[in-house]
C-alpha cells in the first residue's frame, strides 16, 4: 500500500465510523421520542382487503366509527389486498410501533385492533363485528388505562 492509499483508506474509514454513528444516534433519538405519532390516545387498527367479504361487511361501521371517534383515537387502515400494499402496511405498522402486531394478524382480514399507543398492546381485538358500541367501549378502556 501506497502512502497516499492508507491515508484515503483512513479517511474513508473515519468517514464510515462517523455515518454509523450518526445513524445509531439518529436511532436512539427516534427511539428515545417514540415513532409513534401518538401520545395518549389508542390506535384503532383494521387489517383490510378488497377482497374480504368481512371487510365489506364492517365498512359502514368504519366509517360510522370514523366520523364518531374525532381525536380520541388514531383510525389506521393497514391493507393487504396485494403484495403493494402488504409491504406498504408493514412500513406502516413499523412506522407506528405494531409490526409485531402485524406480523401476527396480516392475515386475519376484518380484524379490529384498539392498540394503547403507549405500550403498543391490543386492548381489544374484534373480528366481523358491525356494533359501533362495542369500538366505542374499546377506545374508552383504551384512554382509561395508566
Amino acid at each position: 500500500m501506497r502512502k497516499g492509499d492508507s491515508v484515503g483508506f483512513a479517511a474513508r474509514t473515519i468517514s464510515a465510523l462517523v455515518l454509523v454513528s450518526t445513524i445509531v444516534l439518529a436511532s436512539d433519538t427516534l427511539a428515545a421520542n417514540g415513532t409513534q405519532p401518538c401520545e395518549s390516545e389508542p390506535y384503532v387498527v383494521k387489517i383490510h382487503a378488497e377482497w374480504c367479504g368481512i371487510c365489506k361487511a364492517i365498512a359502514a361501521t368504519w366509517e360510522r366509527l370514523r366520523s364518531d371517534v374525532g381525536d380520541r383515537a388514531m383510525l389506521v387502515t393497514l391493507d393487504v389486498t396485494d403484495r403493494d400494499s402488504v409491504e406498504a402496511s408493514i412500513a406502516r405498522a413499523e412506522e407506528l410501533g405494531i409490526g409485531d402486531f402485524f406480523k401476527e394478524y396480516r392475515r386475519q382480514t376484518g380484524t379490529v385492533a384498539v392498540i394503547d399507543c403507549k405500550t403498543l398492546e391490543p386492548v381489544s381485538i374484534l373480528r366481523a363485528e358491525q356494533d359501533l358500541s362495542k369500538y366505542q367501549e374499546a377506545i374508552a378502556k383504551a384512554r382509561s388505562s395508566p
